[in-house]
């Protein structure tokens, strides 16, 4: 799914330092927004595959320490995503703000603010409690994730 977004090239020049240089190309044929979800899953499978070129090792490297150490996406699941996107599709929000959601899994109405534009002026409260129920329904453990990551810096497991 992401293999045809982003090329790394790697070309030894002819000095006597045996210099890389590295260049990007980028195809914008496919150009979306990505949740940290999809970037932790492309991640971990470039981690897994045994094609990793030296100089990605340790973007991937600190990528997955990010990933496990300050975001809510390893406990997602495509599944619950889609029905969460379905889930909101009647308080039309913007994508921008569907994938603030996804990514940060707010547990109150300041959190909820941060992200969704006019929150208060587009929504009553009882849709703002609908948003905020809608998303620990979707992703219950994500949200108790992303509260543990929000009061403490790290996940509860890392905290010893």
């Amino acid at each position: 799914m992401f293999e045809n977004c982003l090329t790394v090239c790697i070309d030894k020049k002819s000095s006597g330092l045996n210099s890389v240089q590295l260049t990007m190309d980028v195809d914008f044929n496919d150009v979306r927004p990505l949740t940290n979800f999809e970037v932790y899953d492309f991640v971990k499978k470039r981690m897994e595959s045994r094609a990793k070129v030296r100089a990605q090792q340790t973007i991937l490297y600190t990528g997955m320490k990010y990933f496990n150490e300050k975001s809510s996406c390893t406990v997602q699941t495509p599944d619950a995503i889609q029905s969460f996107i379905a889930s909101m599709r009647h308080f039309n929000l913007k994508k921008s703000e569907l994938l603030a959601l996804i990514n940060n899994c707010p547990t109150t109405q300041v959190e909820l603010s941060v992200m969704i534009s006019d929150l208060d002026t587009r929504f009553t409260l009882p849709q703002i409690e609908e948003i905020i129920t809608a998303i620990s329904s979707a992703f219950p453990k994500g949200t108790e994730r992303a509260s543990q990551i929000n009061s403490l810096g790290l996940p509860e497991e890392h905290t010893e």
